[in-house]
């Protein structure tokens, strides 16, 4: 991993509302099993890491896991939060 993903990452982490993420989980009674309940704030920046991590090292263009989507694409880093999603292919 360079030093610009890296820091990338950290960037990423320190702005992203990780405490309003909290509150809909809390909300909703979001629990992932890893936690045995309702993830505190501490494993939503743990796992949002790895995913981050993992999209780069694989090249993916997308991953995801407890409402958490890593993206990279031409070569912007993202990082959302999705509570509802739904689609249809048009073909």
């Amino acid at each position: 991993m360079t030093l610009k993903e890296k820091k990338s990452i950290e960037e990423i982490l320190d702005n992203f509302d990780f405490q309003k993420v909290k509150k809909v989980m809390d909300a909703l009674d979001w629990v992932w099993v890893s936690c045995d309940g309702v993830p505190d704030i501490y494993d939503l920046r743990k796992e949002s890491r790895r995913l981050l991590k993992e999209v780069i090292k694989t090249k993916s263009y997308q991953i995801s896991t407890g409402g958490f989507v890593a993206s990279c694409y031409h070569g912007e880093l993202s990082l959302e939060f999705v509570v509802c999603k739904w689609y249809e292919e048009l073909n």
